[in-house]
């Protein structure tokens, strides 16, 4: 298993404070516990105490250390040690980076090239000022004071250049620091909901029949108190019904999850680690405390509610719960990541509630968007079935629901689709849903017409045209105007094909009523007839096709196949003339869409 360096941190630690067994042993442990490692800034005086009985007492030959595994394991626990009793004085999620990970963002680092003491380095990313601060790799000044003569080198002063101010008091020094808290998300759910309760209606999952009779029950009945309450860590899926993967209308289901209840370890070690727990489901293990997860997992009915991960899988707290997808509260209504962002509470241990994507950060909510190239229909359209993100946006739009049309069209503008940045181009020309702005859509059309796009090169020379500039019709303009519309006409002059037109304010007076419907027609007519132009798909006529040639095959074979049966003959002729002429109208109709 390939963990990161801040899973492994984390692994050690719990392990040497819980009395865990460490992989390959810890060399002098037994001495080591007697310094009372206690998470104070002077325990770390202690560790240089405790390196100087190991060089004086000990003789640890620093030409054959590395061959001993229980002495690399010391060096590593004292390592994590010095970093942990800093980011607790600093209050700030300490980040270890591999020695590759570090030429990624020091390339000077090559210059000293890849040895022990520079295995790992640590890091505050995500402090203010300590993330301004160089490298520290507390390794450097550990084997530095175990095996050199020359004490000059203590950890205690080393790690004095991250340490904040006041941790230089005598008093303070003594103290054994707090554990960190969970990582605040960076949206506060709390505050939200205090804002605007309706968020807590819109966002309630709805409880199955089922629920009453099923452990599941009290998430559904203690929903809104984990809303409310609750703090968010990162979930990886252990096991969830492939069906979720998929886009659907509404509904849910249960599945289940894999969690760090202090919130520290990230979502990739998350997701490393579901996947081997979930491996215990295919195989009964030998270990009898894994036995109760692997037939948990193999039942797939059964529910757990903070189900402990047992040390002997991992040396560090985790747990695995049953929760439930409102496909309402998710992207697209489906699962596209294998770790979301879940609420859980100490008022309700065990229970797990995925935050609905109302509360994500916008970096989350793009890492579930469609992939480049990919189109994943809104379920609300499934029934309709649109082919792109730009006929979703003109199906929206003939409903006159123009915020979700602006919404679709602008997802396929970021990937700089023509049908798209013309839907947008179309409502701010007609102030349909945002406000009228003429500039703005010009500039979109122009975008659009760079990819020959019909309908933007003839809104380009109509935009550009003459401006009506007599006393009668520039006041109609600017009524129109003020009230978001565009005074277009649909009525086709002299027989022609349907052209905007600027009206006499008398006569849009008196049309006021009718108009958003037939602008929104004209509009919705002339992408619809680009669309069609633009994008062909022949996939709709793959099985009218396919019962054509099955028709005329049957057919065929009825007039050289002599049965002693004619009605059998019968039979397989008018079967096959059924199935052609059923496939020429499916073959008409998905032409004539």
């Amino acid at each position: 298993m390939n963990m990161s360096p801040n899973f492994n941190a984390l692994c050690y630690l719990h392990a040497f404070d819980h009395r865990l067994p460490i992989q390959n042993g810890l060399a002098f442990e037994s001495l080591l516990r007697t310094y009372r490692l206690d998470y104070s800034v002077k325990s770390l005086a202690r560790i240089d105490d405790f390196l100087d009985e190991l060089r004086v007492g000990k003789k640890i030959e620093e030409a054959t250390y590395l061959d001993d595994t229980a002495v690399q394991n010391l060096l590593y626990l004292l390592n994590f040690y010095v970093g942990e009793v800093i980011a607790r004085s600093l209050k700030s999620q300490p980040h270890w980076y591999a020695f590759n990970d570090v030429l990624d963002i020091d390339p000077l680092s090559k210059m000293s090239g890849p040895a022990f003491e520079n295995s790992v380095t640590l890091g505050f990313p995500h402090h203010a000022i300590a993330a301004a601060k160089p490298w520290f790799r507390p390794l450097i000044a550990i084997t530095s004071r175990l095996f050199s003569e020359h004490v000059e080198k203590s950890v205690l002063f080393s790690a004095g250049i991250m340490l904040p101010p006041e941790y230089q008091e005598a008093d303070a020094c003594e103290q054994p620091l707090p554990p960190l808290s969970i990582p605040p998300w960076t949206v506060d759910v709390a505050a939200q909901i205090a804002q605007s309760p309706e968020l807590l209606t819109e966002v309630r999952m709805t409880a199955p029949p089922w629920a009453k009779q099923d452990a599941l029950g009290a998430l559904f009945d203690n929903q809104t108190n984990i809303l409310a309450e609750g703090r968010v860590v990162w979930a990886a899926i252990v096991q969830a019904n492939s069906n979720l993967f998929k886009p659907k209308l509404d509904g849910g289901a249960p599945f289940e999850v894999l969690y760090d209840p202090q919130g520290r370890l990230s979502r990739e070690d998350l997701a490393a680690l579901a996947q081997n727990v979930f491996a215990l489901k295919e195989r009964r293990p030998s270990d009898p405390t894994l036995v109760p997860l692997h037939e948990h997992l193999k039942n797939e009915v059964t529910r757990a509610l903070g189900l402990n991960v047992p040390t002997t899988f991992v040396p560090y707290p985790l747990k695995v719960s049953s929760t439930y997808f409102e496909r309402k509260n998710f992207p697209y209504r489906r699962l596209a990541q294998n770790a979301i962002p879940v609420l859980i509470s100490d008022i309700q241990p065990g229970l797990v509630l995925p935050l609905p994507s109302k509360f994500w950060p916008a970096a989350l909510l793009a890492e579930w968007a469609a992939k480049p190239g990919e189109y994943i229909q809104d379920p609300a359209l499934a029934h309709l079935n649109p082919a792109s993100i730009t006929e979703e946006g003109l199906l929206w739009f003939r409903q006159k629901d123009y915020d979700r049309a602006r919404a679709a069209w602008e997802i396929g503008a970021e990937s700089d689709n023509a049908g798209a940045i013309n839907g947008l181009a179309m409502l701010y020309e007609g102030g349909l849903g945002v406000a009228e702005n003429r500039e703005r859509a010009l500039a979109l059309y122009e975008r659009a017409a760079k990819q020959n796009y019909a309908s933007a090169v003839t809104a380009i020379a109509r935009l550009r045209g003459p401006r009506p500039t007599n006393a009668a019709e520039a006041p109609a303009h600017d009524t129109e105007k003020s009230e978001g519309r565009l005074p277009i006409s649909a009525e086709p002059p002299n027989g022609d094909t349907p052209e905007l037109r600027i009206k006499p304010v008398n006569t849009m007076a008196a049309q006021k009523p009718q108009r958003d419907a037939k602008l929104a027609l004209e509009l919705a007519d002339r992408i619809l007839a680009d669309e069609k132009k633009e994008q062909f798909r022949p996939s709709k006529l793959n099985v009218p096709f396919f019962m054509i040639i099955l028709g005329l095959s049957a057919m065929a074979f009825s007039a050289i196949y002599t049965s002693p049966s004619k009605m059998v003959t019968a039979g397989i002729l008018i079967s096959g003339a059924v199935c052609f002429l059923i496939g020429l109208y499916r073959a008409f109709k998905a032409i004539a869409r």
